[in-house]
């Protein structure tokens, strides 16, 4: 139970380390955000240069996204919870 109380902690601290595009990213559409942040991760670009849009949503709420990051495309899927579950180079 003691690490449910630390959850609310880290995600604030995740959201101070934001800059104001990642801020605005994350608030107009946070898959769009996350998928975003797998293509900084994997191509170790900055947050700025990289774009996700949104390709299709489904009726159980699984999104698919083109991103493109470090001159590369990938899809990125998530899920109704908002994880990825997919993440391939196109």
């Amino acid at each position: 139970m003691k690490r449910l109380a630390i959850v609310p902690f880290l995600a604030l601290g995740a959201l101070a380390a934001c800059n104001e595009a990642e801020m605005a990213a994350l608030i107009d559409d946070p898959g769009a955000f996350s998928c975003r942040e797998r293509g900084v991760a994997l191509m170790n670009v900055p947050f700025e240069q990289t774009a996700s849009d949104l390709m299709r949503t489904n009726i159980f709420g699984i999104s698919t996204y083109r991103v493109r990051a470090g001159g590369r495309t990938f899809s990125c899927i998530v899920n109704s919870d908002g994880l990825i579950t997919g993440f391939s180079r196109v």
